[in-house]
């Protein structure tokens, strides 16, 4: 991994290599304070599917982190999928797909935090439909 930051801007570069499967993921990673919030970018790609990435060869996704309050945090976020994975042969396919999803994050008090996202992806590949998910997290820290 290689880090750095330039005025309010950050970036980071990773890298794996899955020895078990003899694949690995390359991700770039840009944050950036941007008016009331942090603007993210970032974009990976991956040789096929494993243990650091398995979603798509190639993905890139970016989100806006707007700090609503001193206690509510609102991000919502977009990406897109090229040659996304075929579970059923764990191997990447040449159908493309995307996403969208909302985070809201409440600071209850110091230590303990409430979140809560919906997502929605959709894969251009027959017999694969649209999918909704999301979750509801308490997260105490210490």
């Amino acid at each position: 991994m290689v880090s750095g930051s330039l005025g309010p801007a950050t970036f980071q570069l990773l890298g794996g290599y899955d020895t078990g499967n003899e694949d690995g993921a390359v991700r770039a990673i840009l944050n950036a304070e941007v008016g009331p919030g942090t603007f993210g970018l970032a974009g990976v790609w991956a040789s096929d599917p494993n243990a650091y990435y398995n979603t798509a060869e190639w993905t890139i996704a970016a989100s806006y982190a707007a700090k609503v309050s001193d206690k509510l945090t609102v991000t919502p976020a977009v990406s897109y999928f090229s040659n996304v994975r075929n579970p059923a042969t764990d191997t990447f396919t040449t159908f493309d797909g995307w996403g969208a999803s909302l985070l809201a994050e409440y600071s209850v008090t110091t230590g303990l935090k409430a979140s809560a996202a919906v997502v929605y992806t959709d894969v251009d590949a027959p017999g694969v439909d649209s999918e909704w998910s999301g979750f509801v997290r308490v997260t105490g820290s210490f």
